[in-house]
């Protein structure tokens, strides 16, 4: 998730609202969000299922969204949505890849969560 603090949050829902107006206060929600996510991840580890749900906070531009599962793994799987300027997030194309399947288009994701990760603070 995009730091709610960070300059660069303002400025991509400011250049956001420029197609939809509504989005320029976007950023406002994202301290809410934040700790809903946080109890649905504190929630679900309380079950102690194999694997964690872990939540990262950057300040890089997002260029896309990404859900993970076992992304070092050889069956990793990952969904990724690149974002459609104009369009609602919610309304982007979302991909399904597998590791195993597709291990360079995989490899070029993974490659950039990865570069998101380096700077990115788990909360």
């Amino acid at each position: 998730m995009m730091q709610p603090t960070a300059e660069i949050t303002k400025i991509y829902f400011a250049d956001r609202a420029k197609v939809d107006p509504r989005e320029i206060t976007s950023f406002n929600e994202m301290p809410q969000i934040l700790e809903d996510l946080k109890q649905i991840r504190d929630d679900l580890n309380a079950l102690k299922l194999p694997g964690t749900m872990k939540i990262y906070l950057y300040d890089n531009f997002p260029y896309q969204h990404y859900l993970v599962v076992d992304g070092d793994d050889e069956h990793g799987k990952m969904l990724y949505s690149s974002y459609i300027y104009g369009e609602k997030r919610a309304n982007c194309p979302v991909t399904e890849v597998y590791r195993y399947g597709s291990l360079d288009l995989y490899q070029r994701h993974w490659k950039s969560l990865q570069a998101i990760f380096a700077n990115a603070i788990e909360v």
